[in-house]
C-alpha cells in the first residue's frame, strides 16, 4: 500500500512541475484625483454617488416615473431573466462538488451466439454441480434485470470545481453590476428627457406670449400705415416676424410629442401625456454637486465594478486551465437487486453491490488544455486592460462634467443678464420709436434679439440640469 502512495505522490508532483505557471495581472493603484478648472485638487468628503435618487431628485411627478421605469422598463424586466438563468447555472455549478444519485431501473435481454464466450460460458455453467436448479441460466435469451441506486461523484482533490462554482458566482455578480449600469442609464436619461421636457413647456410659453404681443404690434403698425406714420415694408417685417415666431411654436410642440414618446417608451407605457411640474426657470439644482475621490468612484461606478469582477474571474479561469494538467477522482457507487430472472429479483439473494474508483490523467489532451491555457492568460490580459480604459474613461467622464456644470452656470448668469438686459431695450425701443427717434427694423431686431436670448437661457438652464444628471450618472450615481 505504501508503494502505491509513492507513486501517485511521484506522478502527482512530477504533473505539478510541468503544469504552466502564470502570475495575474492584479488591479492597479490610482492615485488620481479631481480637479476644479483653476487646476486645484477637489477633495470633496462625500460623493452624490452615494445618494438615492429618490433623495437626489426633489420633483415628485419625477420620482413617480423614474420609479414606474423601474418596475415597467421592459429592458430592465429582461435582464432580470438573464440574471435568474445565471443564477441557475450557478445552482448547477454548486451541486456539481456533490455526489449524484440516481434511483435506477435497468433491463436488457440478449441470446448469446453458441460460439462466444458468454454462449459457451452459460451453457457450461448450467452443467455444474455448484448450482441449483433455479440458479441456471436462460440459454436462448437471457434477461439482465436491475432496480437499485447509482451513484458517481468526482473528488475535488485539487478544487478545479470549487474554482468553476466561483467564477459562476462571479458571472452573476457581473450580470448584477451590469443591471445596475443600465439602472444608472435609465434614471439618468428619463431625468434629463424630464427637465428638457419642462424646458420645453416654458420655452412654449414663451413664443405664445410673444405671438400675442407681436401679432397686437401688427395691428398697431397697420394703423399707423393707415395713417400714413408707417410704410408697407414696416407691416410686412412684423408680421414676418409674427408668422415665424407661429412656426416655432408648431416645432417645439413636435419636440415635446418626442420627448413624451421617449419618456413613455422608457416607462414601458403607450402613448399618453406625462403630468409634470411648471415654471421650470424657478427650479434649481438638486444639491450640492459633491464629487468625493477615485476611491468612491471605484465602489460606485456599475461599469468599474463589471471591470473589476472581470479581471477577478479571469483570474479563476486561469486556475482551471491550469488544474485540467492535474489527474481527476472519481467514485461510482451502486446498490440494488439484480438477476436474471423476475421471480426471483425481489429476494434478499438478489442483493447487489459495488464501488468503482477512477483516477483519470489527461494525456492526449495536451495541446487542448495548451490552448485553454493560453486563452486564460490572454483573457486576464484583455480584463486588466479594460480595467484600465474603463477607469480613465470614468475619471475623463466626471472631469468633464465637473467643468460642464461649472461653466454652464456662469453662461447661465450672463444668460439672464442678457435677457434683462433686452427685455428692458424692448420698452426703450416702443417708447423711442413712438417719439419718432427709432426705426422699425430696430424694434425688430430688439424684440427677435429679446425672444432669443430668452429662449437661450431657457436652454441654458436645461444644459446646466442635464449636465448635473450626468455628472450624477458619471460619479456611479442612480442605481441605488
Amino acid at each position: 500500500m505504501n508503494r502505491y502512495i509513492t507513486i501517485f505522490s511521484v506522478c502527482v508532483f512530477f504533473i505539478a512541475c510541468k503544469a504552466p505557471k502564470y502570475t495575474a495581472l492584479e488591479i492597479p493603484i490610482l492615485k488620481e484625483t479631481y480637479f476644479d478648472s483653476a487646476g486645484k485638487k477637489i477633495t470633496d468628503s462625500i460623493s452624490i454617488a452615494a445618494t438615492e435618487w429618490k433623495n437626489l431628485f426633489k420633483d415628485e411627478h419625477l420620482k413617480k416615473l423614474i420609479d414606474t421605469a423601474l418596475q415597467s422598463n421592459n429592458g430592465l424586466l429582461a435582464f432580470q431573466e438573464k440574471i435568474n438563468m445565471s443564477n441557475a447555472h450557478l445552482l448547477v455549478a454548486k451541486n456539481l462538488r456533490k455526489p449524484s444519485l440516481q434511483a435506477n431501473i435497468q433491463t436488457n435481454a440478449e441470446r448469446y451466439g453458441n460460439f462466444t464466450m458468454n454462449g459457451v460460458g452459460n451453457y457450461d455453467l448450467n452443467k455444474s454441480n455448484n448450482i441449483s436448479a433455479s440458479q441456471r441460466v436462460p440459454t436462448a435469451i437471457t434477461p439482465d434485470l436491475f432496480t437499485g441506486f447509482r451513484s458517481n461523484w468526482e473528488i475535488d482533490v485539487w478544487g478545479q470545481l470549487k474554482t468553476r462554482a466561483n467564477v459562476a458566482a462571479l458571472d452573476v455578480n457581473i450580470l448584477q453590476a451590469e443591471r445596475h449600469l443600465l439602472t444608472t442609464e435609465i434614471v439618468a436619461t428619463l431625468a434629463s428627457l424630464y427637465y428638457e421636457l419642462l424646458a420645453l413647456d416654458e420655452e412654449l410659453l414663451i413664443l405664445n406670449n410673444n405671438s400675442t404681443l407681436q401679432k397686437d404690434a401688427l395691428e398697431i403698425v397697420k394703423i399707423q400705415k393707415e395713417a400714413g406714420r408707417a410704410n408697407e415694408l414696416a407691416v410686412q417685417q412684423f408680421e414676418a416676424q409674427y408668422l415665424k415666431t407661429m412656426a416655432l411654436m408648431f416645432d417645439v410642440k413636435q419636440q415635446i410629442v418626442a420627448v413624451e414618446n421617449q419618456i413613455n417608451y422608457l416607462c414601458g407605457k403607450q402613448q399618453q401625456t406625462i403630468v409634470r411640474s411648471k415654471s421650470f426657470l424657478k427650479k434649481e439644482l438638486p444639491i450640492n454637486l459633491m464629487a468625493g475621490n477615485i476611491s468612491m468612484l471605484l465602489n460606485n461606478r456599475p461599469d468599474i465594478q463589471m471591470a473589476t469582477l472581470e479581471l477577478e474571474k479571469s483570474k479563476g479561469n486561469i486556475n482551471i486551465a491550469r488544474l485540467a494538467y492535474f489527474p481527476s477522482f472519481s467514485i461510482n457507487p451502486y446498490i440494488g437487486l439484480s438477476s436474471f430472472s423476475v421471480t426471483k429479483l425481489i429476494s434478499p439473494e438478489s442483493i447487489a453491490f459495488g464501488l468503482i474508483g477512477g483516477m483519470h490523467f489527461p494525456i492526449f489532451t495536451k495541446k487542448q488544455n495548451e490552448a485553454n491555457w493560453l486563452i486564460a492568460q490572454a483573457t486576464n490580459k484583455e480584463a486588466y486592460f479594460k480595467y484600465k480604459d474603463v477607469v480613465q474613461k470614468s475619471v475623463a467622464e466626471v472631469q468633464t462634467q465637473l467643468q460642464a456644470v461649472e461653466n454652464t452656470r456662469a453662461q447661465l448668469s450672463l444668460k439672464e443678464q442678457e435677457t434683462n438686459t433686452l427685455i428692458s431695450a424692448i420698452t426703450t425701443a416702443d417708447n423711442l420709436y413712438k417719439a419718432g427717434q427709432a426705426t422699425y427694423l430696430e424694434v425688430l431686431t430688439t424684440r427677435r434679439n429679446a425672444l432669443d436670448a430668452n429662449i437661450e437661457a431657457i436652454n441654458t438652464k436645461r444644459n446646466l440640469f442635464i449636465s448635473a444628471i450626468q455628472l450624477y450618472k458619471a460619479l456611479g450615481g442612480g442605481w441605488r
